[in-house]
């Protein structure tokens, strides 16, 4: 990436000490083996400050939920004389998810970045999933069950299961190999911190919570058998 003077929204604060300049680091990312050379700071006559290495910033991440999801839905009625045991089979699946758009050997700044962008959508999602290599991770749910229940003659009534889904809306991150700090010969601050490096990562996430089981009640079944509803 081409060194540049530019303005970069960053979202932390230092304190600034403007009696002395400091000299560029021989080693790490904001060296001129990393690329990050301040020539064309100097170039504009100003002199640096202070510098971060590695600058991650905090994730920005929102969800899309609950949206409440009906799961099973399964109407049972006893049209018959006397009480019988009626039963649902529950064999269902939910995914959850996180994943976040890095690679190994991205950079020490974007792996780092990557991981608590991964850690902060699982949270806001419900995601209940290990995250492999730090930054993402799937695991789908299932189960089979057998629901019993004791229907009454002429009895009908509904079996539901809902469970509130959420999935990511926004989740992405900033990061840097360099931000540099700079003021003017006469000590005021330069007001855009100059960046190396610099880029945003995203990710996706999606999660499941609250289960919600009941059965629900309606009118008497549609067809009883005499006498019954007679």
């Amino acid at each position: 990436m081409k060194n540049s003077l530019k303005v970069v929204v960053l979202l932390f604060s230092v304190n600034l000490c403007l009696a002395d300049s400091v000299s560029q680091p021989s080693t790490g990312p904001c060296s001129v083996a990393g690329n990050c050379g301040w020539q064309p700071i100097y170039d504009a006559g100003l002199h640096v400050t202070s510098y971060i290495e590695n600058w991650v910033s905090d994730p920005v991440v929102t969800a899309q939920g609950p949206i409440t999801d009906i799961i099973k839905e399964s109407t049972k009625e006893n049209c018959a004389c006397g009480s019988t045991l009626v039963t649902v089979t529950r064999n269902e699946s939910r995914t959850h998810k996180v994943h976040v758009n890095c690679t190994v050997g991205a950079g020490a700044e974007v792996e780092a970045a990557a991981k608590i962008l991964a850690v902060g959508i699982k949270g806001k999602v419900y995601a209940n999933v290990e995250l492999n290599g730090g930054w993402e991770g799937e695991w789908t749910e299932s189960w089979t069950t057998t629901i019993s229940k004791t229907f009454q003659e002429c009895w009908r009534q509904t079996y539901r299961l809902k469970k509130d889904k959420y999935t990511s809306s926004t989740a992405e991150i900033k990061h840097a190999r360099c931000v540099i700090f700079a003021h003017y010969p006469d000590g005021t601050v330069y007001p855009n911190p100059w960046t190396c490096g610099y880029g945003t990562t995203t990710g996706t996430g999606q999660g499941w919570t609250n289960e919600v089981e009941g059965w629900y009640g309606l009118p008497d079944c549609t067809h009883p058998t005499p006498p019954c509803g007679g």
